[in-house]
């Protein structure tokens, strides 16, 4: 156990090898994660969360509005935005130095969040790719992404 606020004990977190799942319990190998489960319910093939409608609400067929599906598995927003700073960085070839690739996996989840919403201020998308806004201005300014001004 951890210490934590005074008189509190906070456990230790352990994930020995698994990704968490949304429950608390580990994902084990060969665990189906990433399929629409029902009309209302979808789970990350990446990350296992799940995301559901409240019972009695409309039944969505599609996934929710941040959600997408890739060859009929879904992914969340923080996964899709994950998996293209990924595939950026990977695009880098491996003569460069790690400091090289991690600039290119930011630029990667930069361009997704831009394209995702061009018109969203620049520190907003610098805190969900988890980077700084010089970084978010850099590449906006290298794809000419800027929002609209109103006229």
């Amino acid at each position: 156990m951890e210490s934590g606020p005074p008189g509190m004990s906070v456990p230790a977190l352990s994930l020995g090898g698994h990704n968490p799942h949304p429950s608390g319990d580990a994902m084990h190998e060969g665990e189906e994660v990433g399929r629409n489960v029902t009309g209302s319910e979808w789970t990350c093939a990446r990350c296992g969360v799940t995301a559901t409608v409240m019972p009695g609400a409309a039944k969505l067929f599609e996934p929710p509005a941040s959600w997408e599906q890739l060859n009929g598995v879904s992914y969340c927003l923080g996964c899709r935005r994950t998996l293209a700073g990924e595939a950026k960085a990977a695009a880098v070839s491996d003569e460069h130095s790690a400091a090289e690739r991690l600039r290119a996996n930011a630029e990667g989840r930069i361009e997704f969040e831009l394209q995702r919403m061009p018109d969203r201020c620049d520190t907003r998308i610098a805190r969900a790719c988890g980077t700084n806004v010089l970084t978010v201005k850099q590449v906006r300014e290298r794809l000419g992404t800027y929002p609209t001004r109103p006229v």
